[in-house]
């Protein structure tokens, strides 16, 4: 066209544009005065790259993509997807994307995708091809095995107890399993949505349960293709030590190298406890009888690993039958019992996975391991890097004052966010930071413990703008939770502010080395923790301060 250098190209009215392409042609006709109609065809070529599958490994939700989006985006708008089964053409039913807005992509018709729900039943080989909107066909992509199961997993009510340690007991699901694609990923997850435990057993998984109450507990369980079922766990779980049984015999303590509440044989030693259904014997060392009912004696040999002891486990069954333990020379941890009751399963899927373009970057990739991880929650919730959050432009240490000095001396920083439709909290988050140097780490903990004792005498602290922000100090129930060191820690419980302002902070600053890691969760000011729900804060704190030990001495 003639047009000016300062305007707009124009096309008349009638007169067809073919693109530099070839493959696309534009046609404008004037309809009325205010209205004009525009034809675009887009002619058929070839599709020259076969299409890109995700690995199968990674197809672990029915919502799961099969093809890689950096293929499908390269398309001229995917029409239809087909399939090779074992060689025979087959064609799929696929499903629009729910949440589509216009594009410059996809600027017209929602785009469709191919997942692992619109693949046949079966074990077979699969091939895809794709047809673009101008009836072009790819070539076939290269084949894979796989294996689709619509079945549902079945979690069971039969346990068995293996072992024993300060963080709970070791309960074996004896009826847990899938009989398609196995079990891929077994959970108990507690109230707030955190993985208590958790298991990639293919069958009869071991799932850790805490000794003591932590509130409504469910079972979750997924086979390898993201069918789940979960099953509330009610009742209790326990170990009932040495000290409070029953005994006969020469005995006395078996002092701090064994757990609380242990007691050494001496001499000619009996002891017992009336128990119905799953049981476990935990020895500390040497060796004993024991006996079930009226049922054969057992020798039984005391077994360690690291900080769990072995238990023998047994089965009472339905009636009350007496456990008894004999012998001489042995330390008796005690006597573990099951009262735990499963309720009826319900059908779930498994979510897929939410890609983190983040963690390509190596230093990323390091301090995700401390923080927040996609599989420490149920599948519900997701977990994301926060704007800025993988860079240094936000503090770290903001409590109490907006300033500190400390900040200079961070390298590296990580902070995501855990989030889910209905959430409770307004702010749920950990935040990791490498500083440059050891001594840089113990400045921030001495300056950000400087700081919280200001803000204790003053009843609050200054911000960046200058303004007075209230504290008022909330009590910070007793836990049994394993942190870092006092002097390398900082437990925050709180109210900040007024009014519309207001809000709760529950916070746990732990430092080790050169490393810090932050847990803060955050409720709106009418919406107070509960001491129970702060007990299970604070697990997952001493969950932290294992990640940030472990990475450090292993360093």
């Amino acid at each position: 066209t003639n047009s000016q250098s300062a305007g707009s190209p124009s096309l008349p009215s009638g007169r067809k544009l073919v693109l530099s392409s070839g493959a696309v042609s534009i046609t404008p006709t004037v309809t009325s005065e205010n209205s004009v109609s525009i034809a675009i065809d887009r002619s058929a070529t070839k599709i020259s790259s076969k299409p890109a599958l995700v690995p199968v490994k990674n197809w672990i939700s029915p919502e799961s993509s099969i093809l890689e989006s950096t293929y499908v985006n390269r398309i001229n708008a995917v029409a239809e997807y087909q399939a090779q089964v074992d060689g025979r053409e087959v064609a799929l039913s696929t499903h629009s994307s729910s949440d589509w807005r216009p594009t410059y992509l996809d600027p017209f018709t929602q785009p469709k995708i191919l997942r692992q729900k619109d693949l046949p039943e079966g074990e077979y080989s699969l091939s895809i091809r794709v047809k673009d909107l101008s009836g072009a066909l790819s070539p076939w992509s290269d084949p894979v095995n796989v294996k689709i199961d619509r079945g549902y997993p079945v979690v069971g009510s039969s346990v068995s107890i293996e072992n024993f340690s300060s963080a709970g007991l070791g309960v074996r699901l004896l009826e847990a399993k899938d009989d398609g694609s196995s079990l891929c990923a077994t959970q108990l997850v507690n109230e707030e949505g955190w993985v208590v435990s958790r298991s990639n057993e293919k069958n009869r998984p071991l799932i850790r349960i805490p000794g003591r109450d932590i509130g409504a507990r469910t079972v979750k369980a997924f086979d390898c293709l993201g069918n789940g079922v979960a099953s509330a766990l009610g009742g209790s779980i326990g170990l009932v030590k040495g000290a409070d049984l029953k005994v006969r015999g020469e005995w006395s303590s078996a002092g701090k190298d064994f757990p609380s509440g242990s007691i050494r044989c001496v001499k000619n030693c009996s002891t017992y406890l009336l128990a119905r259904g799953a049981v476990g014997v935990v020895l500390g060392s040497g060796s004993a009888q024991v006996q079930i009912g009226s049922g054969s004696k057992v020798k039984v040999d005391a077994t360690k690993s690291g900080s769990s002891y072995r238990a023998f486990a047994a089965d009472t069954g339905n009636a009350r039958k007496t456990v008894r333990v004999t012998g001489k020379g042995f330390v008796l941890v005690g006597i573990a019992q099951s009262k735990l009751s499963f309720g009826q399963a319900v059908k779930i899927e498994r979510s897929p996975l939410v890609e983190d373009l983040s963690l390509n970057d190596p230093a990323q990739r390091v301090l995700s391991q401390y923080g927040f991880r996609s599989e420490d929650f149920s599948s519900e919730w997701s977990v994301v890097p926060m704007s800025r959050g993988t860079t240094l432009e936000d503090p770290t240490l903001d409590l109490c004052s907006g300033v500190f000095e400390s900040e200079l001396g961070r390298r590296e920083r990580r902070q995501v966010m855990a989030l889910r439709p209905g959430t409770p909290y307004l702010f749920l988050s950990t935040e990791t930071v490498r500083y440059r140097s050891r001594a840089a780490g113990e400045a921030a903990i001495t300056e950000l413990k400087l700081k919280w004792r200001d803000c204790l005498k003053n009843g609050g602290g200054v911000e960046k703008s200058g303004s007075f922000v209230k504290y008022s100090f909330l009590e910070v129930p007793e836990n049994g939770a394993e942190l870092v060191g006092e002097g390398s820690r900082l437990i925050v419980h709180t109210a900040i502010g007024q009014g519309e302002s207001l809000r709760n902070l529950f916070a746990v600053y732990q430092y080790n080395g050169d490393l810090f890691t932050g847990l803060y969760v955050v409720r709106d000011g009418k919406d107070t923790f509960s001491k129970a729900e702060l007990l299970r804060w604070f697990d997952v704190a001493g969950e932290m301060a294992n990640r940030l030990q472990s990475a450090v001495s292993g360093a």
